[in-house]
């Protein structure tokens, strides 16, 4: 019970006078922090593809489906609902712990059920023992749902950042050692097994959160209102996950491990710039957002800095990998995930089209309008869907095409939706949106009359330093382009 002063303490300055000054380092640090990530990630990805083939990926990617859907919901939202609540005691907080504990033993339980069935599903008993491992990893992850809350409502982002660094680390680690030491698609299991414990228990000993005991006569109003706030927000990524992995249930079925090994690398890497920035900055924006809501002016001010500030990031990435696939996956998977570049290309432009929506996430969560977001998930999840389905009979291609035509149609609905009873206006969006996405299609435009007749490492550099050069020069070149480029930086840097 030492450290319960420490967090009551935390709990009672919820007005944050320095909030301002936290989001200043939680913005620099959280960039930094993705940047170590995205390292880490693209040099044991390098390494793993050479020591592992399509198939394990496959095997691995099979258990996923499940697993990612189940991952995802660990937390139900209350990791997100507590930074939003306006005032939070300790005793709310330990009843939150009491009923995440049940709810995550739960999915754990549910995962290492699921696994039979996916084993029969696609024909694959090594299914059943990786779920069941898992299982254990999930529960063990869902133990910090109610401390990672709290660090974010402190707004100690470089603490969570940084054990995300760390536990990326470990689990790369962890992965190409067994892997060198012939475990095979294992090493991949003991890399998702390795992080989500590491990463467990750095939270739980930074946040240094012990929960009282409760019964069920303490039932407090600000624990119910929150779990409303975290069941609408799980309702929507239960439908967004079913809905994103719907493409890998079909090629996993319809194809095969080695298809599907081929599929979710693609789709990996296609969606790693995004995961890495805008998920990561989502707490950032979303809590600076949150106090600024009830001053409109400032509210569409600041995202509008924020939106340009990230797509000027993320939307290059995407442009370039798009460009110049056809030399970056052999280059750095090795020439084994060669006939994984017209699905990467397909998959990358749908991540392309797709930060629209990422950002409409971030508007929903800073105005508490989870149950408007249910309702356009409702109606827009299952449009996606058929669009994927469309693509069956083309198999793989057909799939991944119909993937990208969905997140486009949902990408331009959201926006027009997630504005309407918002101070922001799609046309502030639209304007955010401009400047990076000209400069990127710009840049995409220079590789392909360059035309260098290079290849490996030598094409990677010539072409992306003139990618970088175009995408620079249009950037600055539409008016008004060096105070906006001081501005975006200058949020990046902050976070505000």
């Amino acid at each position: 019970m030492s450290d319960r002063p420490r967090v009551e303490k935390a709990l009672e300055t919820d007005d944050l006078d320095d909030w301002e000054s936290r989001a200043v380092r939680g913005g620099a640090i959280v960039l930094g922090s993705q940047v170590a990530q995205f390292a880490i990630g693209l040099a044991s990805t390098v390494v793993l593809a050479r020591l592992l083939t399509p198939s394990d990926f496959g095997v691995v990617a099979m258990a996923g489906i499940v697993v990612g859907v189940l991952l995802n919901l660990k937390d139900f939202g209350l990791g997100l609902a507590i930074p939003q609540h306006a005032r939070i005691e300790h005793a709310d907080l330990s009843e939150l712990f009491w009923w995440s504990l049940a709810y995550t033993t739960g999915l754990a339980v549910l995962c290492a059920a699921a696994g039979p069935g996916l084993a029969w599903f696609f024909h694959e008993p090594l299914l059943i023992p990786i779920t069941a491992w898992l299982a254990v990893a999930l529960w063990l992850s869902g133990l910090v749902n109610i401390p990672i809350g709290l660090l974010r409502r402190q707004m100690r982002f470089g603490a969570i950042s940084w054990v995300n660094v760390a536990a990326t680390l470990c689990g790369a680690s962890a992965a190409i050692g067994l892997a060198l030491a012939g475990w095979g698609l294992w090493s991949l299991v003991a890399q998702q097994f390795v992080h989500l414990s590491v990463h467990a228990l750095a939270i739980a000993l930074i946040a240094g959160f012990r929960p009282a005991r409760m019964n069920r006569k303490d039932a407090r109003p600000t624990p119910a209102a929150l779990k409303r706030f975290g069941g609408e927000t799980t309702a929507v990524r239960v439908l967004n996950e079913i809905a994103d992995q719907l493409d890998r249930i079909l090629v996993g079925r319809l194809a095969g491990a080695s298809a599907l090994g081929l599929y979710q690398m693609s789709h990996r890497w296609s969606t790693l710039p995004a995961l890495q920035l805008l998920v990561p900055l989502k707490e950032v924006a979303v809590t600076t957002f949150s106090r600024l809501r009830d001053d409109p002016p400032r509210y569409r001010a600041a995202t509008r800095e924020a939106f340009t500030a990230v797509l000027s990031l993320v939307l290059p990435v995407l442009a370039y990998l798009l460009a110049d696939a056809h030399v970056v996956i052999p280059t750095l998977l090795g020439s084994a995930w060669s006939e994984a570049i017209p699905i990467f290309r397909l998959l990358a432009l749908a991540a392309f089209l797709g930060c629209a929506s990422r950002l409409m996430i971030w508007v929903y969560l800073a105005e508490a309008r989870t149950s408007d977001r249910l309702r356009f998930t409702l109606i827009a999840r299952p449009v996606s869907m058929l669009l994927v389905a469309a693509g069956v009979p083309y198999g793989a291609i057909g799939i991944a095409t119909g993937y990208a035509v969905g997140r486009g149609v949902v990408a331009v609905a959201n926006v027009v939706h997630a504005c309407a009873n918002s101070p922001l206006r799609a046309g502030d969006f639209t304007a955010a949106a401009a400047r990076p996405v000209c400069a990127a299609l710009l840049g995409a435009g220079g590789v392909g009359l360059a035309g260098a007749e290079s290849s490996g490492v030598i094409h990677l550099l010539s072409n992306g330093a003139i990618f970088s050069l175009s995408y620079i020069a249009c950037w600055l070149a539409i008016p008004g382009g060096l105070p906006r480029a001081r501005r975006s930086l200058a949020w990046l840097r902050t976070g505000r």
